[in-house]
């Protein structure tokens, strides 16, 4: 699987303030934005820190929760962290061959989740 560009998620991020002034968003809104954002970055540089998180993954769920109205946000976050605890849960039981491509294939999956929780909450 092809890495996460970085210049692309850097867009996204650059991208966030302009299009939050254009659309109108109230300063609480996009503060909430940021809020969730910077909490989700430590926990998300701790789990790399510790190898249970690769940072493709980390840095779609970032992205993905900066665009995200702050509970849909939370609750993409608590989505994502489900998925990373059953993940590392079943790796400590073994390695299966199936678990080994979810692992690999695990960036996508997060994308995939973000694109369903952006349409949903727009």
């Amino acid at each position: 699987m092809a890495p996460v560009p970085n210049a692309l998620l850097a867009l996204f991020v650059i991208a966030f303030v302009p299009v939050a002034w254009v659309s109108g968003w109230s300063l609480h809104e996009i503060a909430l934005r940021g809020s969730v954002f910077a909490v989700a970055l430590v926990a998300i540089m701790a789990l790399f820190a510790r190898g249970i998180l690769n940072g493709g993954a980390g840095k779609l769920i970032l992205v993905t929760l900066l665009w995200l109205p702050p509970l849909a946000g939370v609750t993409f976050g608590v989505a994502c962290a489900f998925l990373i605890k059953m993940l590392g849960t079943a790796a400590r039981l073994g390695t299966p061959p199936w678990l080994r491509l979810v692992g690999d294939k695990f960036a996508a999956i997060v994308a995939l989740l973000g694109i369903a929780f952006l349409a949903a909450s727009a």
